[in-house]
């Protein structure tokens, strides 16, 4: 992709066509060619990757190996990913009666099979036709192939929504959110998650932050930028929950050091208690290692949750 097929679009949230460059940056995960712009309306201050790639070529660019997309994996492992979504269904439970709940870019399935084992009904849409499929024929999920926009789900009949790693690859978040509102009941929920371009993470690594991942990431967001957005759709958002794993970090550090990233399922899918072997010396004991992370590493990226200035955040959104 050459710089010449990129486009330059105006600011989703103002219509602004002025931007300040912040820095250029390049696809760390993925090796994706070239250099991207990340800036920020002159207007409104949201932070996008401008210009960027169209939307038709976009999805040309995820590679085979896109770990969200795997579908290769046995019962037992599944059973594993599913057990591991139930941090996301906790937080949507603590906001959302259990009813019906639809999962936007639901990936291979993972979190709705994990909502309709815990009594939820359960649909789903995800761009990747190939995926859509199997969620449908290999998980008997009711999941529709494309963009919530795409689906048109008749109005006010969800209780939950949720967007979870989604928001970002958005190149039409409002309109998007204002479908969700449509499909959405009174005092129903939305529940995202997305990272927090205000982190000092992101203000540390700058260029090398991992979670830029252009050309993918489209937009990128803060909580003041996010109560704006949420506010322009005439909703609130009732909750803002920092929630920081190493993932980031240790990926940020490695593109910091011209190192590549570590692998893609541990990228998207990383126990905490289990990163240590990614920051330290192979010849140090296992035993140490754990011992390091778990006094100096966890307590520090929980202390910038606590000051939110960590690097993700989830927020939960209320349809009044």
């Amino acid at each position: 992709m050459i710089s010449s097929e990129f486009e330059k679009a105006p600011c989703a949230l103002c219509g602004g066509i002025e931007f300040a460059e912040l820095f250029k940056t390049r696809d760390y995960l993925y090796g994706v060619p070239g250099e991207f712009s990340i800036s920020r309306c002159k207007s409104c201050s949201l932070v996008s990757l401008n210009p960027r790639i169209p939307e038709e070529h976009i999805a040309s660019l995820y590679p085979d190996n896109y770990e969200p997309y795997s579908m290769s994996f046995s019962q037992e492992m599944l059973s594993k990913l599913v057990a591991g979504q139930d941090g996301r269904r906790m937080l949507l439970e603590r906001h959302a009666h259990k009813g019906f709940a639809l999962d936007v870019g639901s990936g291979d399935g993972r979190f709705l099979l994990c909502l309709k084992q815990a009594g939820w009904r359960v649909a789903g849409c995800e761009l990747s036709e190939k995926s859509a499929a199997f969620q449908r024929d290999s998980l008997g999920l009711d999941v529709k192939a494309g963009s919530l926009l795409s689906s048109r789900f008749d109005s006010e009949i969800f209780d939950a929504i949720t967007f979870w790693s989604v928001f970002e690859h958005l190149y039409d978040p409002l309109e998007t959110l204002a479908e969700a509102k449509r499909v959405l009941k009174p005092g129903g929920v939305i529940a995202m998650s997305m990272p927090n371009f205000d982190s000092l993470e992101r203000m540390f690594f700058r260029s090398k932050w991992f979670c830029l991942h252009p050309p993918f990431h489209i937009y990128h967001y803060s909580p003041k930028i996010m109560k704006t957005i949420v506010a322009e759709m005439g909703m609130s958002i009732e909750k803002v929950y920092y929630s920081t794993t190493a993932t980031s970090l240790i990926n940020s550090m490695k593109a910091a050091l011209g190192r590549s990233s570590i692998m893609l399922s541990e990228a998207y899918h990383v126990d905490p208690s289990e990163t240590h072997d990614a920051v330290s010396d192979k010849t140090i004991s296992k035993a140490t290692k754990r011992l390091v992370f778990n006094s100096l590493i966890v307590p520090s990226l929980k202390t910038l949750d606590l000051l939110r200035l960590g690097a993700y955040t989830n927020y939960v959104i209320r349809k009044t």
